[in-house]
């Protein structure tokens, strides 16, 4: 594990793409040779029309693919649907994606789909339970799963462990990945009144096959929020070049959802995300 304060070289640049949404295929081709590759959300391709199957053979075509799932609810007692994962197996194998990834999250329990992510409940149950689910889906799928640090809004009481704790754990045992979210971590800090910097020190840096970026919003109330609809802040490039060297990230996705701007103005943005420090100190 990364020891806080200890800096880590980059020793190889990540493949810098975008989330793929609809409202930029049209200029895909403009702006291919300033895209590696794209991240793809799973649930949209497990079963498609032909409609999708040629949306995702023409992507395919042009960039290679990863998948990111919002469903799997790792941290539910009721194991990952089987149907669930062969169809996902089934859309990594014609895709070829080197991982699956989603999220350190419930979704679901009991049948009943939450519409959001909620916190894992850290406790010595909730990491037994999230170990069997991570085990089982990784040899279902034939792959590594990278699984997601969220924004927790509200925290379950009764917590035994602390996230980055808890993280490490499920690492070491299962050997799955982590995808760091920089703006999650950044949000998290803030409202717990701590320096980002730390949370990062604390996470399995070695397991962290990508990373995640997008500019913050701020609700009513000044809290700060993963909108996932702005421009990323200069403070978050900051935090962003931190982690880019204490770890050594394969992919790093640049995520818009709502009020997507031209495809340029991201592509300005992957390019600054493509710039490597040399080190950065706490």
């Amino acid at each position: 594990m990364q020891c806080a304060g200890d800096v880590t070289p980059v020793t190889a640049a990540p493949a810098v793409g975008v989330g793929y949404r609809r409202e930029i295929a049209a200029q895909l081709d403009e702006y291919a040779g300033s895209i590696d590759c794209l991240e793809i959300i799973a649930e949209s391709y497990l079963q498609p029309t032909p409609a999708r199957l040629h949306e995702l053979d023409r992507l395919r075509a042009g960039f290679p693919l990863i998948t990111h799932g919002l469903r799997l609810s790792i941290g539910s007692v009721d194991r990952p649907p089987a149907s669930y994962l062969r169809d996902v197996a089934r859309l990594l194998d014609y895709i070829d994606a080197p991982y699956h990834s989603d999220h350190f999250a419930v979704t679901s329990a009991a049948g009943l789909e939450f519409g959001h992510l909620s916190p894992l409940w850290y406790t010595a149950d909730g990491l037994a339970t999230v170990i069997a689910n991570v085990s089982q889906v990784q040899d279902q799928l034939g792959r590594q799963l990278v699984l997601e640090t969220i924004t927790e809004t509200f925290a379950i009481p009764g917590a035994t462990m602390e996230m980055p704790d808890f993280v490490t754990e499920v690492c070491a045992t299962t050997g799955c990945g982590v995808l760091l979210d920089v703006t999650n971590v950044y949000i998290n800090a803030h409202r717990a009144g701590v320096d980002p910097k730390t949370i990062v020190d604390r996470l399995p840096l070695h397991a962290v096959r990508q990373l995640h970026l997008v500019g913050y919003g701020v609700d009513g109330s000044g809290r700060l929020v993963d909108s996932h609809a702005d421009p990323v802040q200069p403070e978050l490039w900051q935090l962003y070049d931190y982690v880019r060297s204490v770890c050594n990230p394969q992919v790093v996705i640049l995520e818009r959802d709502d009020d997507i701007p031209a495809l340029g103005d991201l592509v300005a943005e992957l390019d600054r995300a493509r710039l490597t420090p040399v080190s950065v100190p706490r």
